[in-house]
């Protein structure tokens, strides 16, 4: 299957889903807590990814620098914002929440254990289907 080169790579594919690994990478911050700050550097790698697309594509259908560098800071601050910082902050209140919540509950060693994770998880498409 050959890719449609009017399809934006960075919204309009899977590669979208890479800005949301920090989501993933907080829901599990107490199970595997060394995969929080890489998913963020993923995430992160994804918002740079996309800017220089957005930019590069401005320069070269205007040939205007100025205009290009204002789209790719546009495109940056977006991205930080939607993909990274929002989200992450909202998974992160989430996972700790119900880890101090599930203090005082009688619940299995596994559901202890497991709780915040999914909680954290189940939170994710209520967070991007908004900001998307």
């Amino acid at each position: 299957m050959a890719f449609n080169k009017d399809k934006d790579l960075y919204r309009e594919t899977p590669v979208r889903l890479l800005g949301y690994t920090n989501e993933v990478g907080e829901s599990f911050r107490y199970i595997v807590p060394n995969f929080v700050k890489p998913s963020y550097g993923i995430a992160f790698a994804y918002v740079c990814a996309d800017t220089q697309d957005k930019y590069s594509k401005k320069l070269t259908s205007t040939k205007d620098s100025k205009a290009a560098m204002k789209t790719g800071v546009d495109c940056f601050i977006w991205q930080i914002l939607a993909s990274v910082l929002v989200p992450g902050k909202v998974v992160h209140s989430v996972v700790a929440t119900t880890k101090w919540a599930k203090q005082s509950m009688k619940l299995t060693p596994m559901v202890h254990k497991w709780i915040p994770t999914f909680m954290g998880l189940g939170s994710i498409p209520f967070i991007v289907h908004p900001i998307d």
